[in-house]
């Protein structure tokens, strides 16, 4: 592929340009709430109300609402949100790259599945450069979508105001990344920085 059909680059934001653990804020909050981690991860994950959350089909307040249908003993709202929110860890060696990337002026946005309280958390300054870096935050508690339907990647395309074969994407789900090179895409999966700094150079990119 010509480097110059390539025109916008979106990114997944967990496990590709941030790190995070679910276990932990489960394990924080069960603290808290005075009952088992399993507990509290039955409550959040396994009862599918993490997905409904993530999907945009509930809000914070309802969310903490089931899961306090579960959990009687759940702290405070904005303690409870904090608590399943800092999970998330840097990643240098991929902000480097970012930063690479940006002095090349490519354009750069996140196509993440994500819910309100995570992004609340991260958005705009605990990690700088997710507001600095992209223009565009496909979110999916925003669209109303999640990766892998194709209703979220073409969302992101009209964002960005480009077409699949312009698009670059990269994310650490195999099943993510299938769903938008189906659409046209060029998409790899994520396995670090180093292998992802060679697929952008391969495309020129770098």
């Amino acid at each position: 592929m010509p480097p110059s059909s390539l025109r916008f680059l979106f990114f997944d934001m967990g496990k590709v340009l941030l790190d995070f653990d679910h276990r932990v804020g489960c394990e924080r909050l069960a603290v808290h709430a005075g009952v088992s981690t399993e507990r509290v991860w039955d409550a959040i994950f396994a009862s599918g109300i993490e997905w409904q959350y993530e999907r945009g089909e509930i809000t914070s307040r309802e969310f903490i609402a089931r899961v306090r249908e579960s959990i009687p003993t759940l702290p405070g709202f904005d303690t409870t949100l904090e608590l399943v929110s800092d999970i998330f860890a840097a990643r240098p060696d991929v902000e480097e790259l970012l930063d690479r990337l940006a002095r090349r002026g490519h354009r750069m946005g996140l196509l993440s599945n994500t819910c309100e309280a995570h992004w609340r958390h991260l958005y705009p300054d605990r990690f700088p450069f997710l507001r600095e870096r992209f223009s565009v935050h496909a979110l999916s508690f925003e669209l109303r979508a999640m990766k892998p339907e194709p209703t979220i990647y073409q969302q992101a395309l009209a964002m960005a105001g480009v077409t699949p074969e312009e698009t670059f994407f990269v994310d650490d789900r195999l099943e993510n990344v299938d769903a938008a090179a189906r659409l046209g895409i060029d998409a790899v999966p994520f396995h670090s920085a180093t292998q992802l700094a060679e697929e952008l150079a391969v495309r020129g990119l770098l």
